[in-house]
């Protein structure tokens, strides 16, 4: 186990990877989800790949390390949290669910930019 590398550290590791996951998640990859309307921001197969294994890489470190007593639970928490996203984005990638926004989403969503 590696010692202690800092909450600080560790919030950096975590957010660096969690909103490229998210984004695999909510919007699908290219070629593999469904197409749910013209203004989404599906991810590209091989950015989906790099973004799962960046993940992958981080919640190793996370893992590897020994949390103070005082912060065991948050950094328990943090872990558990990027291991379920990794999950749905490897899910999503591989086509095994589909991504979070629906069609009616993506309506609103382009509503809210005032298209049409």
């Amino acid at each position: 186990m590696t010692s202690w590398l800092g909450t600080d550290y560790n919030e950096k590791l975590f957010n660096g990877v969690r909103n490229m996951l998210v984004e695999v998640y909510l919007h699908g990859v290219t070629g593999v989800s469904p197409d749910r309307g013209e203004d989404r921001k599906m991810v590209p197969p091989k950015d989906a790949d790099r973004y799962i294994a960046n993940a992958r890489v981080v919640y190793a470190k996370l893992v590897d390390q020994k949390p103070p007593r005082m912060v065991k639970s948050r950094h328990e928490h943090k872990v558990s949290e990027l291991d379920q996203l990794i999950s749905k984005a490897v899910a999503v990638r591989e086509g095994r669910a589909s991504q979070k926004m629906t069609e009616d989403d993506y309506l609103a969503y382009r509503k809210s930019l005032g298209l049409r």
